[in-house]
């Protein structure tokens, strides 16, 4: 379920650092990440933001520029965000739900309709 999720975000934030929530190792590609053996993964929106949240942390100015992702129940993800109505953010959480809505039909947690 996480490498759907993350799949989805890379379709908007193409530059995206992807980071081990556990380990703080970072991948800038895709097919670089261990998803069998992550629970948490954070998402920058590039190499400027993971770079200002190294920084300052979670500084009002690093708004809207990483995404949470937990996962720790087979077939079930929480999605942390800043501010889940901007508009960005809005776009990334329905393209995350669809992605994740296609990946549990393909697994058969879902049926369709």
């Amino acid at each position: 379920m996480l490498d759907a999720a993350v799949r989805a975000i890379l379709r908007r934030w193409r530059r995206a650092v992807i980071e081990n929530a556990d380990t703080a190792e970072t991948y800038l590609a895709y097919a670089r990440v261990p998803f069998q053996f992550l629970h948490e993964i954070m998402l920058y929106k590039d190499a400027e933001s993971f770079a200002c949240w190294e920084r300052l942390g979670a500084d009002p100015s690093n708004a809207n520029t990483m995404i949470h992702l937990l996962s720790y129940r087979r077939g079930q993800i929480t999605v942390v965000v800043d501010e889940a109505e901007e508009l960005e953010m809005s776009v990334l959480l329905r393209a995350i739900q669809a992605s994740l809505e296609d990946a549990c039909l393909r697994m058969g947690f879902l049926e369709a309709a």
